[in-house]
C-alpha cells in the first residue's frame, strides 16, 4: 500500500480521518496525539497529532493497514480506494458527530446549582 500511494499522490492526515471515519471509526485529538477506535471489532490506533495538510508516512500507513485488515474490518484494497477517494468537507468546518460524544470520558461535575439557580462551589466539610 505506502508504495502504490506514493506513485499516485500522497494521503494526507485529513484523507486518512475521512477514510478511518467512513470505516467506523470515532477519532479523538490531543495536543500530542490522534487516537482511532472502532467498537464493533475493537480496533484502536494511535498516532501523531499532525495538521490535516501533512502527509501521512509510510510506517503510519503500514499501521493503520494493518490494524484495520487485521481485525477484518476492510480488505487492503478498500482502505486503498477510501484513501485515494478526492477529500470532502475539512474536519474544521464539520460538525461534531453524535458518536465522537460517547468517545469523551465525561466531566467531574465541581459544582452544586441551589435553589435559585446560582452556581456554588462546594464547601469543604469540617470534623468536629
Amino acid at each position: 500500500m505506502a508504495n502504490s500511494s506514493k506513485a499516485s499522490g500522497r494521503i494526507t492526515y485529513e484523507q486518512l480521518n475521512q477514510a478511518l471515519a467512513t470505516l467506523g471509526f470515532v477519532c479523538k485529538e490531543t495536543k500530542d496525539f490522534t487516537a482511532y477506535r472502532e467498537a464493533e471489532h475493537g480496533a484502536f490506533i494511535v498516532l501523531p497529532h499532525r495538521n490535516a495538510d501533512s502527509d501521512v508516512g509510510d510506517p503510519h500507513l503500514v499501521s493503520v493497514r494493518n490494524t484495520v485488515t487485521g481485525k477484518g474490518i476492510a480488505s487492503a484494497d478498500e482502505l486503498q480506494a477510501l484513501l485515494m477517494s478526492p477529500p470532502r468537507v475539512s474536519s474544521t468546518e464539520r460538525p461534531q458527530s453524535a458518536s465522537m460524544q460517547s468517545f469523551r470520558k465525561p466531566r467531574k461535575k465541581w459544582y452544586a446549582r441551589g435553589k435559585d439557580g446560582i452556581k456554588k462551589h462546594p464547601s469543604p466539610t469540617t470534623t468536629g
